[in-house]
């Protein structure tokens, strides 16, 4: 994502339930400054497929705890 060369990009999900939204909201923290509670709970706005991203479901907790990495890769 770091290449601007590789987009767009199309996330796709339907048989896991959730993860596009997931990366998705990885994507908004790391270059949408996102907070980890606002990603999740943008993420909860369409949760009729099974996951609601709550703080106490597995995709929740991982995202209210995900670290925005250090630094960008600098490409040459």
């Amino acid at each position: 994502m770091d290449d601007p060369k590789n987009y767009p990009v199309l996330i796709h999900c339907h048989h896991g339930v959730g993860r596009s939204r997931l990366f998705s909201s990885i994507y908004r923290i790391e270059y949408e400054n996102f907070t980890n509670e606002d990603a999740r709970e943008n993420a909860r706005l369409f949760w009729e497929f099974g996951t609601n991203f709550s703080k106490n479901s597995e995709k929740g907790a991982y995202l209210m705890n995900y670290h925005k990495r250090a630094a960008k890769i600098e490409l040459k």
